[in-house]
């Protein structure tokens, strides 16, 4: 059933594809002009766009184009438009964008009426990745060039993690060698209840296979740190002074995608489908310090897990606004644990929700330049098997759960960010 679901999402988007390419005249583009550009480079525009002068393309494929400049977090629109070249059958080509504000902003705040346990999560954040919100300045210093530094948090959970926030400082290189290629460096500091002094890397590239297609490399480390107190240990033996922990986190995904949305985080048409695996490794390393005079103990736990992840959605308007979507996610994951005291476990679990939505944008068409403002509901049904044997921390865990949770919000995005505001119930 969920290969059947997957498979009909591409076959969807494949005979929409063929019939818009069998009655789409062409078009050679001789130039390529950028307008009212202001901080972003055009360079960085027509790269994105994957077009090349002294190309021809069908409607279809400068739709999609559209599309691709407008999923870009830091373009709020892009408007084409055909202008008549050298000489007849040639074209310039008009981008006039629509540019978001320096400080970039994207916070979802959702929370659930009832939440049983069950961990219901809202990873139904588009392009948010794991994320509940993240803020900062983006500033862009060369033709194809862009640093920024944010502040951001993640939700991790579901890949047997911790969750932790951080202080990003980061550069992007667009149009690597001329192929639309891009590379981001992150520079990270985690902050809060697990922040430490440690600077963590993050490499996440991205190279396009055809003109909606693209394979996103990841490789990213997290130091964690955490000191705590406790009370009487040991039947008033001794006092538990203080544990002190630190943590580190690796992780490394490939990821192909394939996405004709139009845009970032409200999509309303177009097909997105993504496939990651991944694999993660931790180190944990725990002092406790008792007293009056008991001698320090230290415990280590080491952990792998290797993951694989089916992302697919689609998305359809009914009007100029309202919308539905279909959502599938598959997810399976391979845990090992390694105790130098107590040995070695291991632990698996499988993941599967699918998930209907609608949204109404309160915003006429005309307004596109304004952003959006849109009303969202959705349903979602998962299910969840884990059996975990976590040594010398906990004992051997199964669960099987079914969870249903339909949440109701309302989303604005502008130049400035995107806010989604609203409620959620899960049982």
């Amino acid at each position: 059933m969920k290969r059947t679901l997957i498979s009909l999402l591409l076959l969807l988007a494949a005979t929409a594809a063929v019939a818009d390419d069998a009655s789409s005249p062409s078009y050679l583009i001789e130039r390529i002009e950028v307008r009212n550009a202001h901080r972003v480079s055009a360079e960085v525009v027509i790269a994105e766009s994957r077009l090349h002068a002294g190309n021809s393309y069908s409607e279809r494929e400068l739709r999609d184009a559209a599309a691709r400049l407008t999923r870009l977090p830091f373009l709020l629109s892009a408007d084409f438009a055909l202008e008549k070249g050298s000489e007849r059958g040639r074209h310039v080509l008009v981008i006039t964008v629509g540019e978001t504000k320096p400080f970039f902003f994207s916070i979802d705040a959702r929370p659930l009426l009832n939440d049983p346990g069950l961990r219901a999560d809202y990873s139904d954040r588009i392009s948010m990745g794991p994320n509940y919100g993240t803020a900062g300045l983006r500033h862009f210093v060369s033709r194809r060039g862009a640093v920024h530094i944010a502040v951001s948090s993640s939700d991790l959970d579901r890949d047997f993690f911790d969750n932790y926030s951080t202080i990003d400082v980061g550069y992007t290189q667009y149009d690597l060698f001329g192929t639309s290629a891009f590379a981001t460096i992150n520079l990270r500091r985690t902050v809060g209840q697990r922040g430490t002094n440690d600077i963590s890397p993050e490499l996440v590239a991205g190279i396009p296979l055809t003109a909606n297609q693209t394979l996103t490399f990841q490789v990213a480390k997290t130091t964690l740190g955490s000191t705590g107190h406790s009370g009487v240990f040991d039947h008033g033996t001794f006092t538990l002074e203080t544990i002190r922990s630190e943590e580190r986190q690796r992780l490394a995904s490939v990821t192909w995608s394939y996405n004709t949305t139009n845009q970032p985080f409200l999509p309303t048409r177009g097909t997105v489908i993504s496939v990651t695996p991944s694999t993660a490794w931790g180190d944990r390393h725990v002092r406790s310090t008792f007293t009056p005079s008991g001698t320090p103990t230290e415990q280590t736990l080491d952990s792998r897990i290797y993951s694989a992840t089916i992302d697919a959605a689609h998305y359809r308007e009914l009007s100029s606004r309202n919308s539905v979507s279909a959502r599938v996610v598959l997810g399976d994951s391979v845990i090992d644990w390694k105790n130098p005291g107590l040995g070695t476990s291991d632990g698996h679990a499988t993941q599967a929700s699918i998930e209907a939505g609608f949204s109404r944008s309160l915003f006429a068409p005309a307004r596109a330049e304004d952003g959006d403002s849109r009303l969202e509901c959705s349903a979602r049904y998962t299910t969840i098997s884990e059996s975990v044997d976590d040594p010398g921390n906990f004992p051997l865990h199964k669960r099987n759960d079914r969870i249903a949770q339909i949440s109701t919000s309302w989303v604005r995005r502008n130049a400035w960010g995107t806010l989604r505001l609203g409620v959620g119930y899960a049982w």
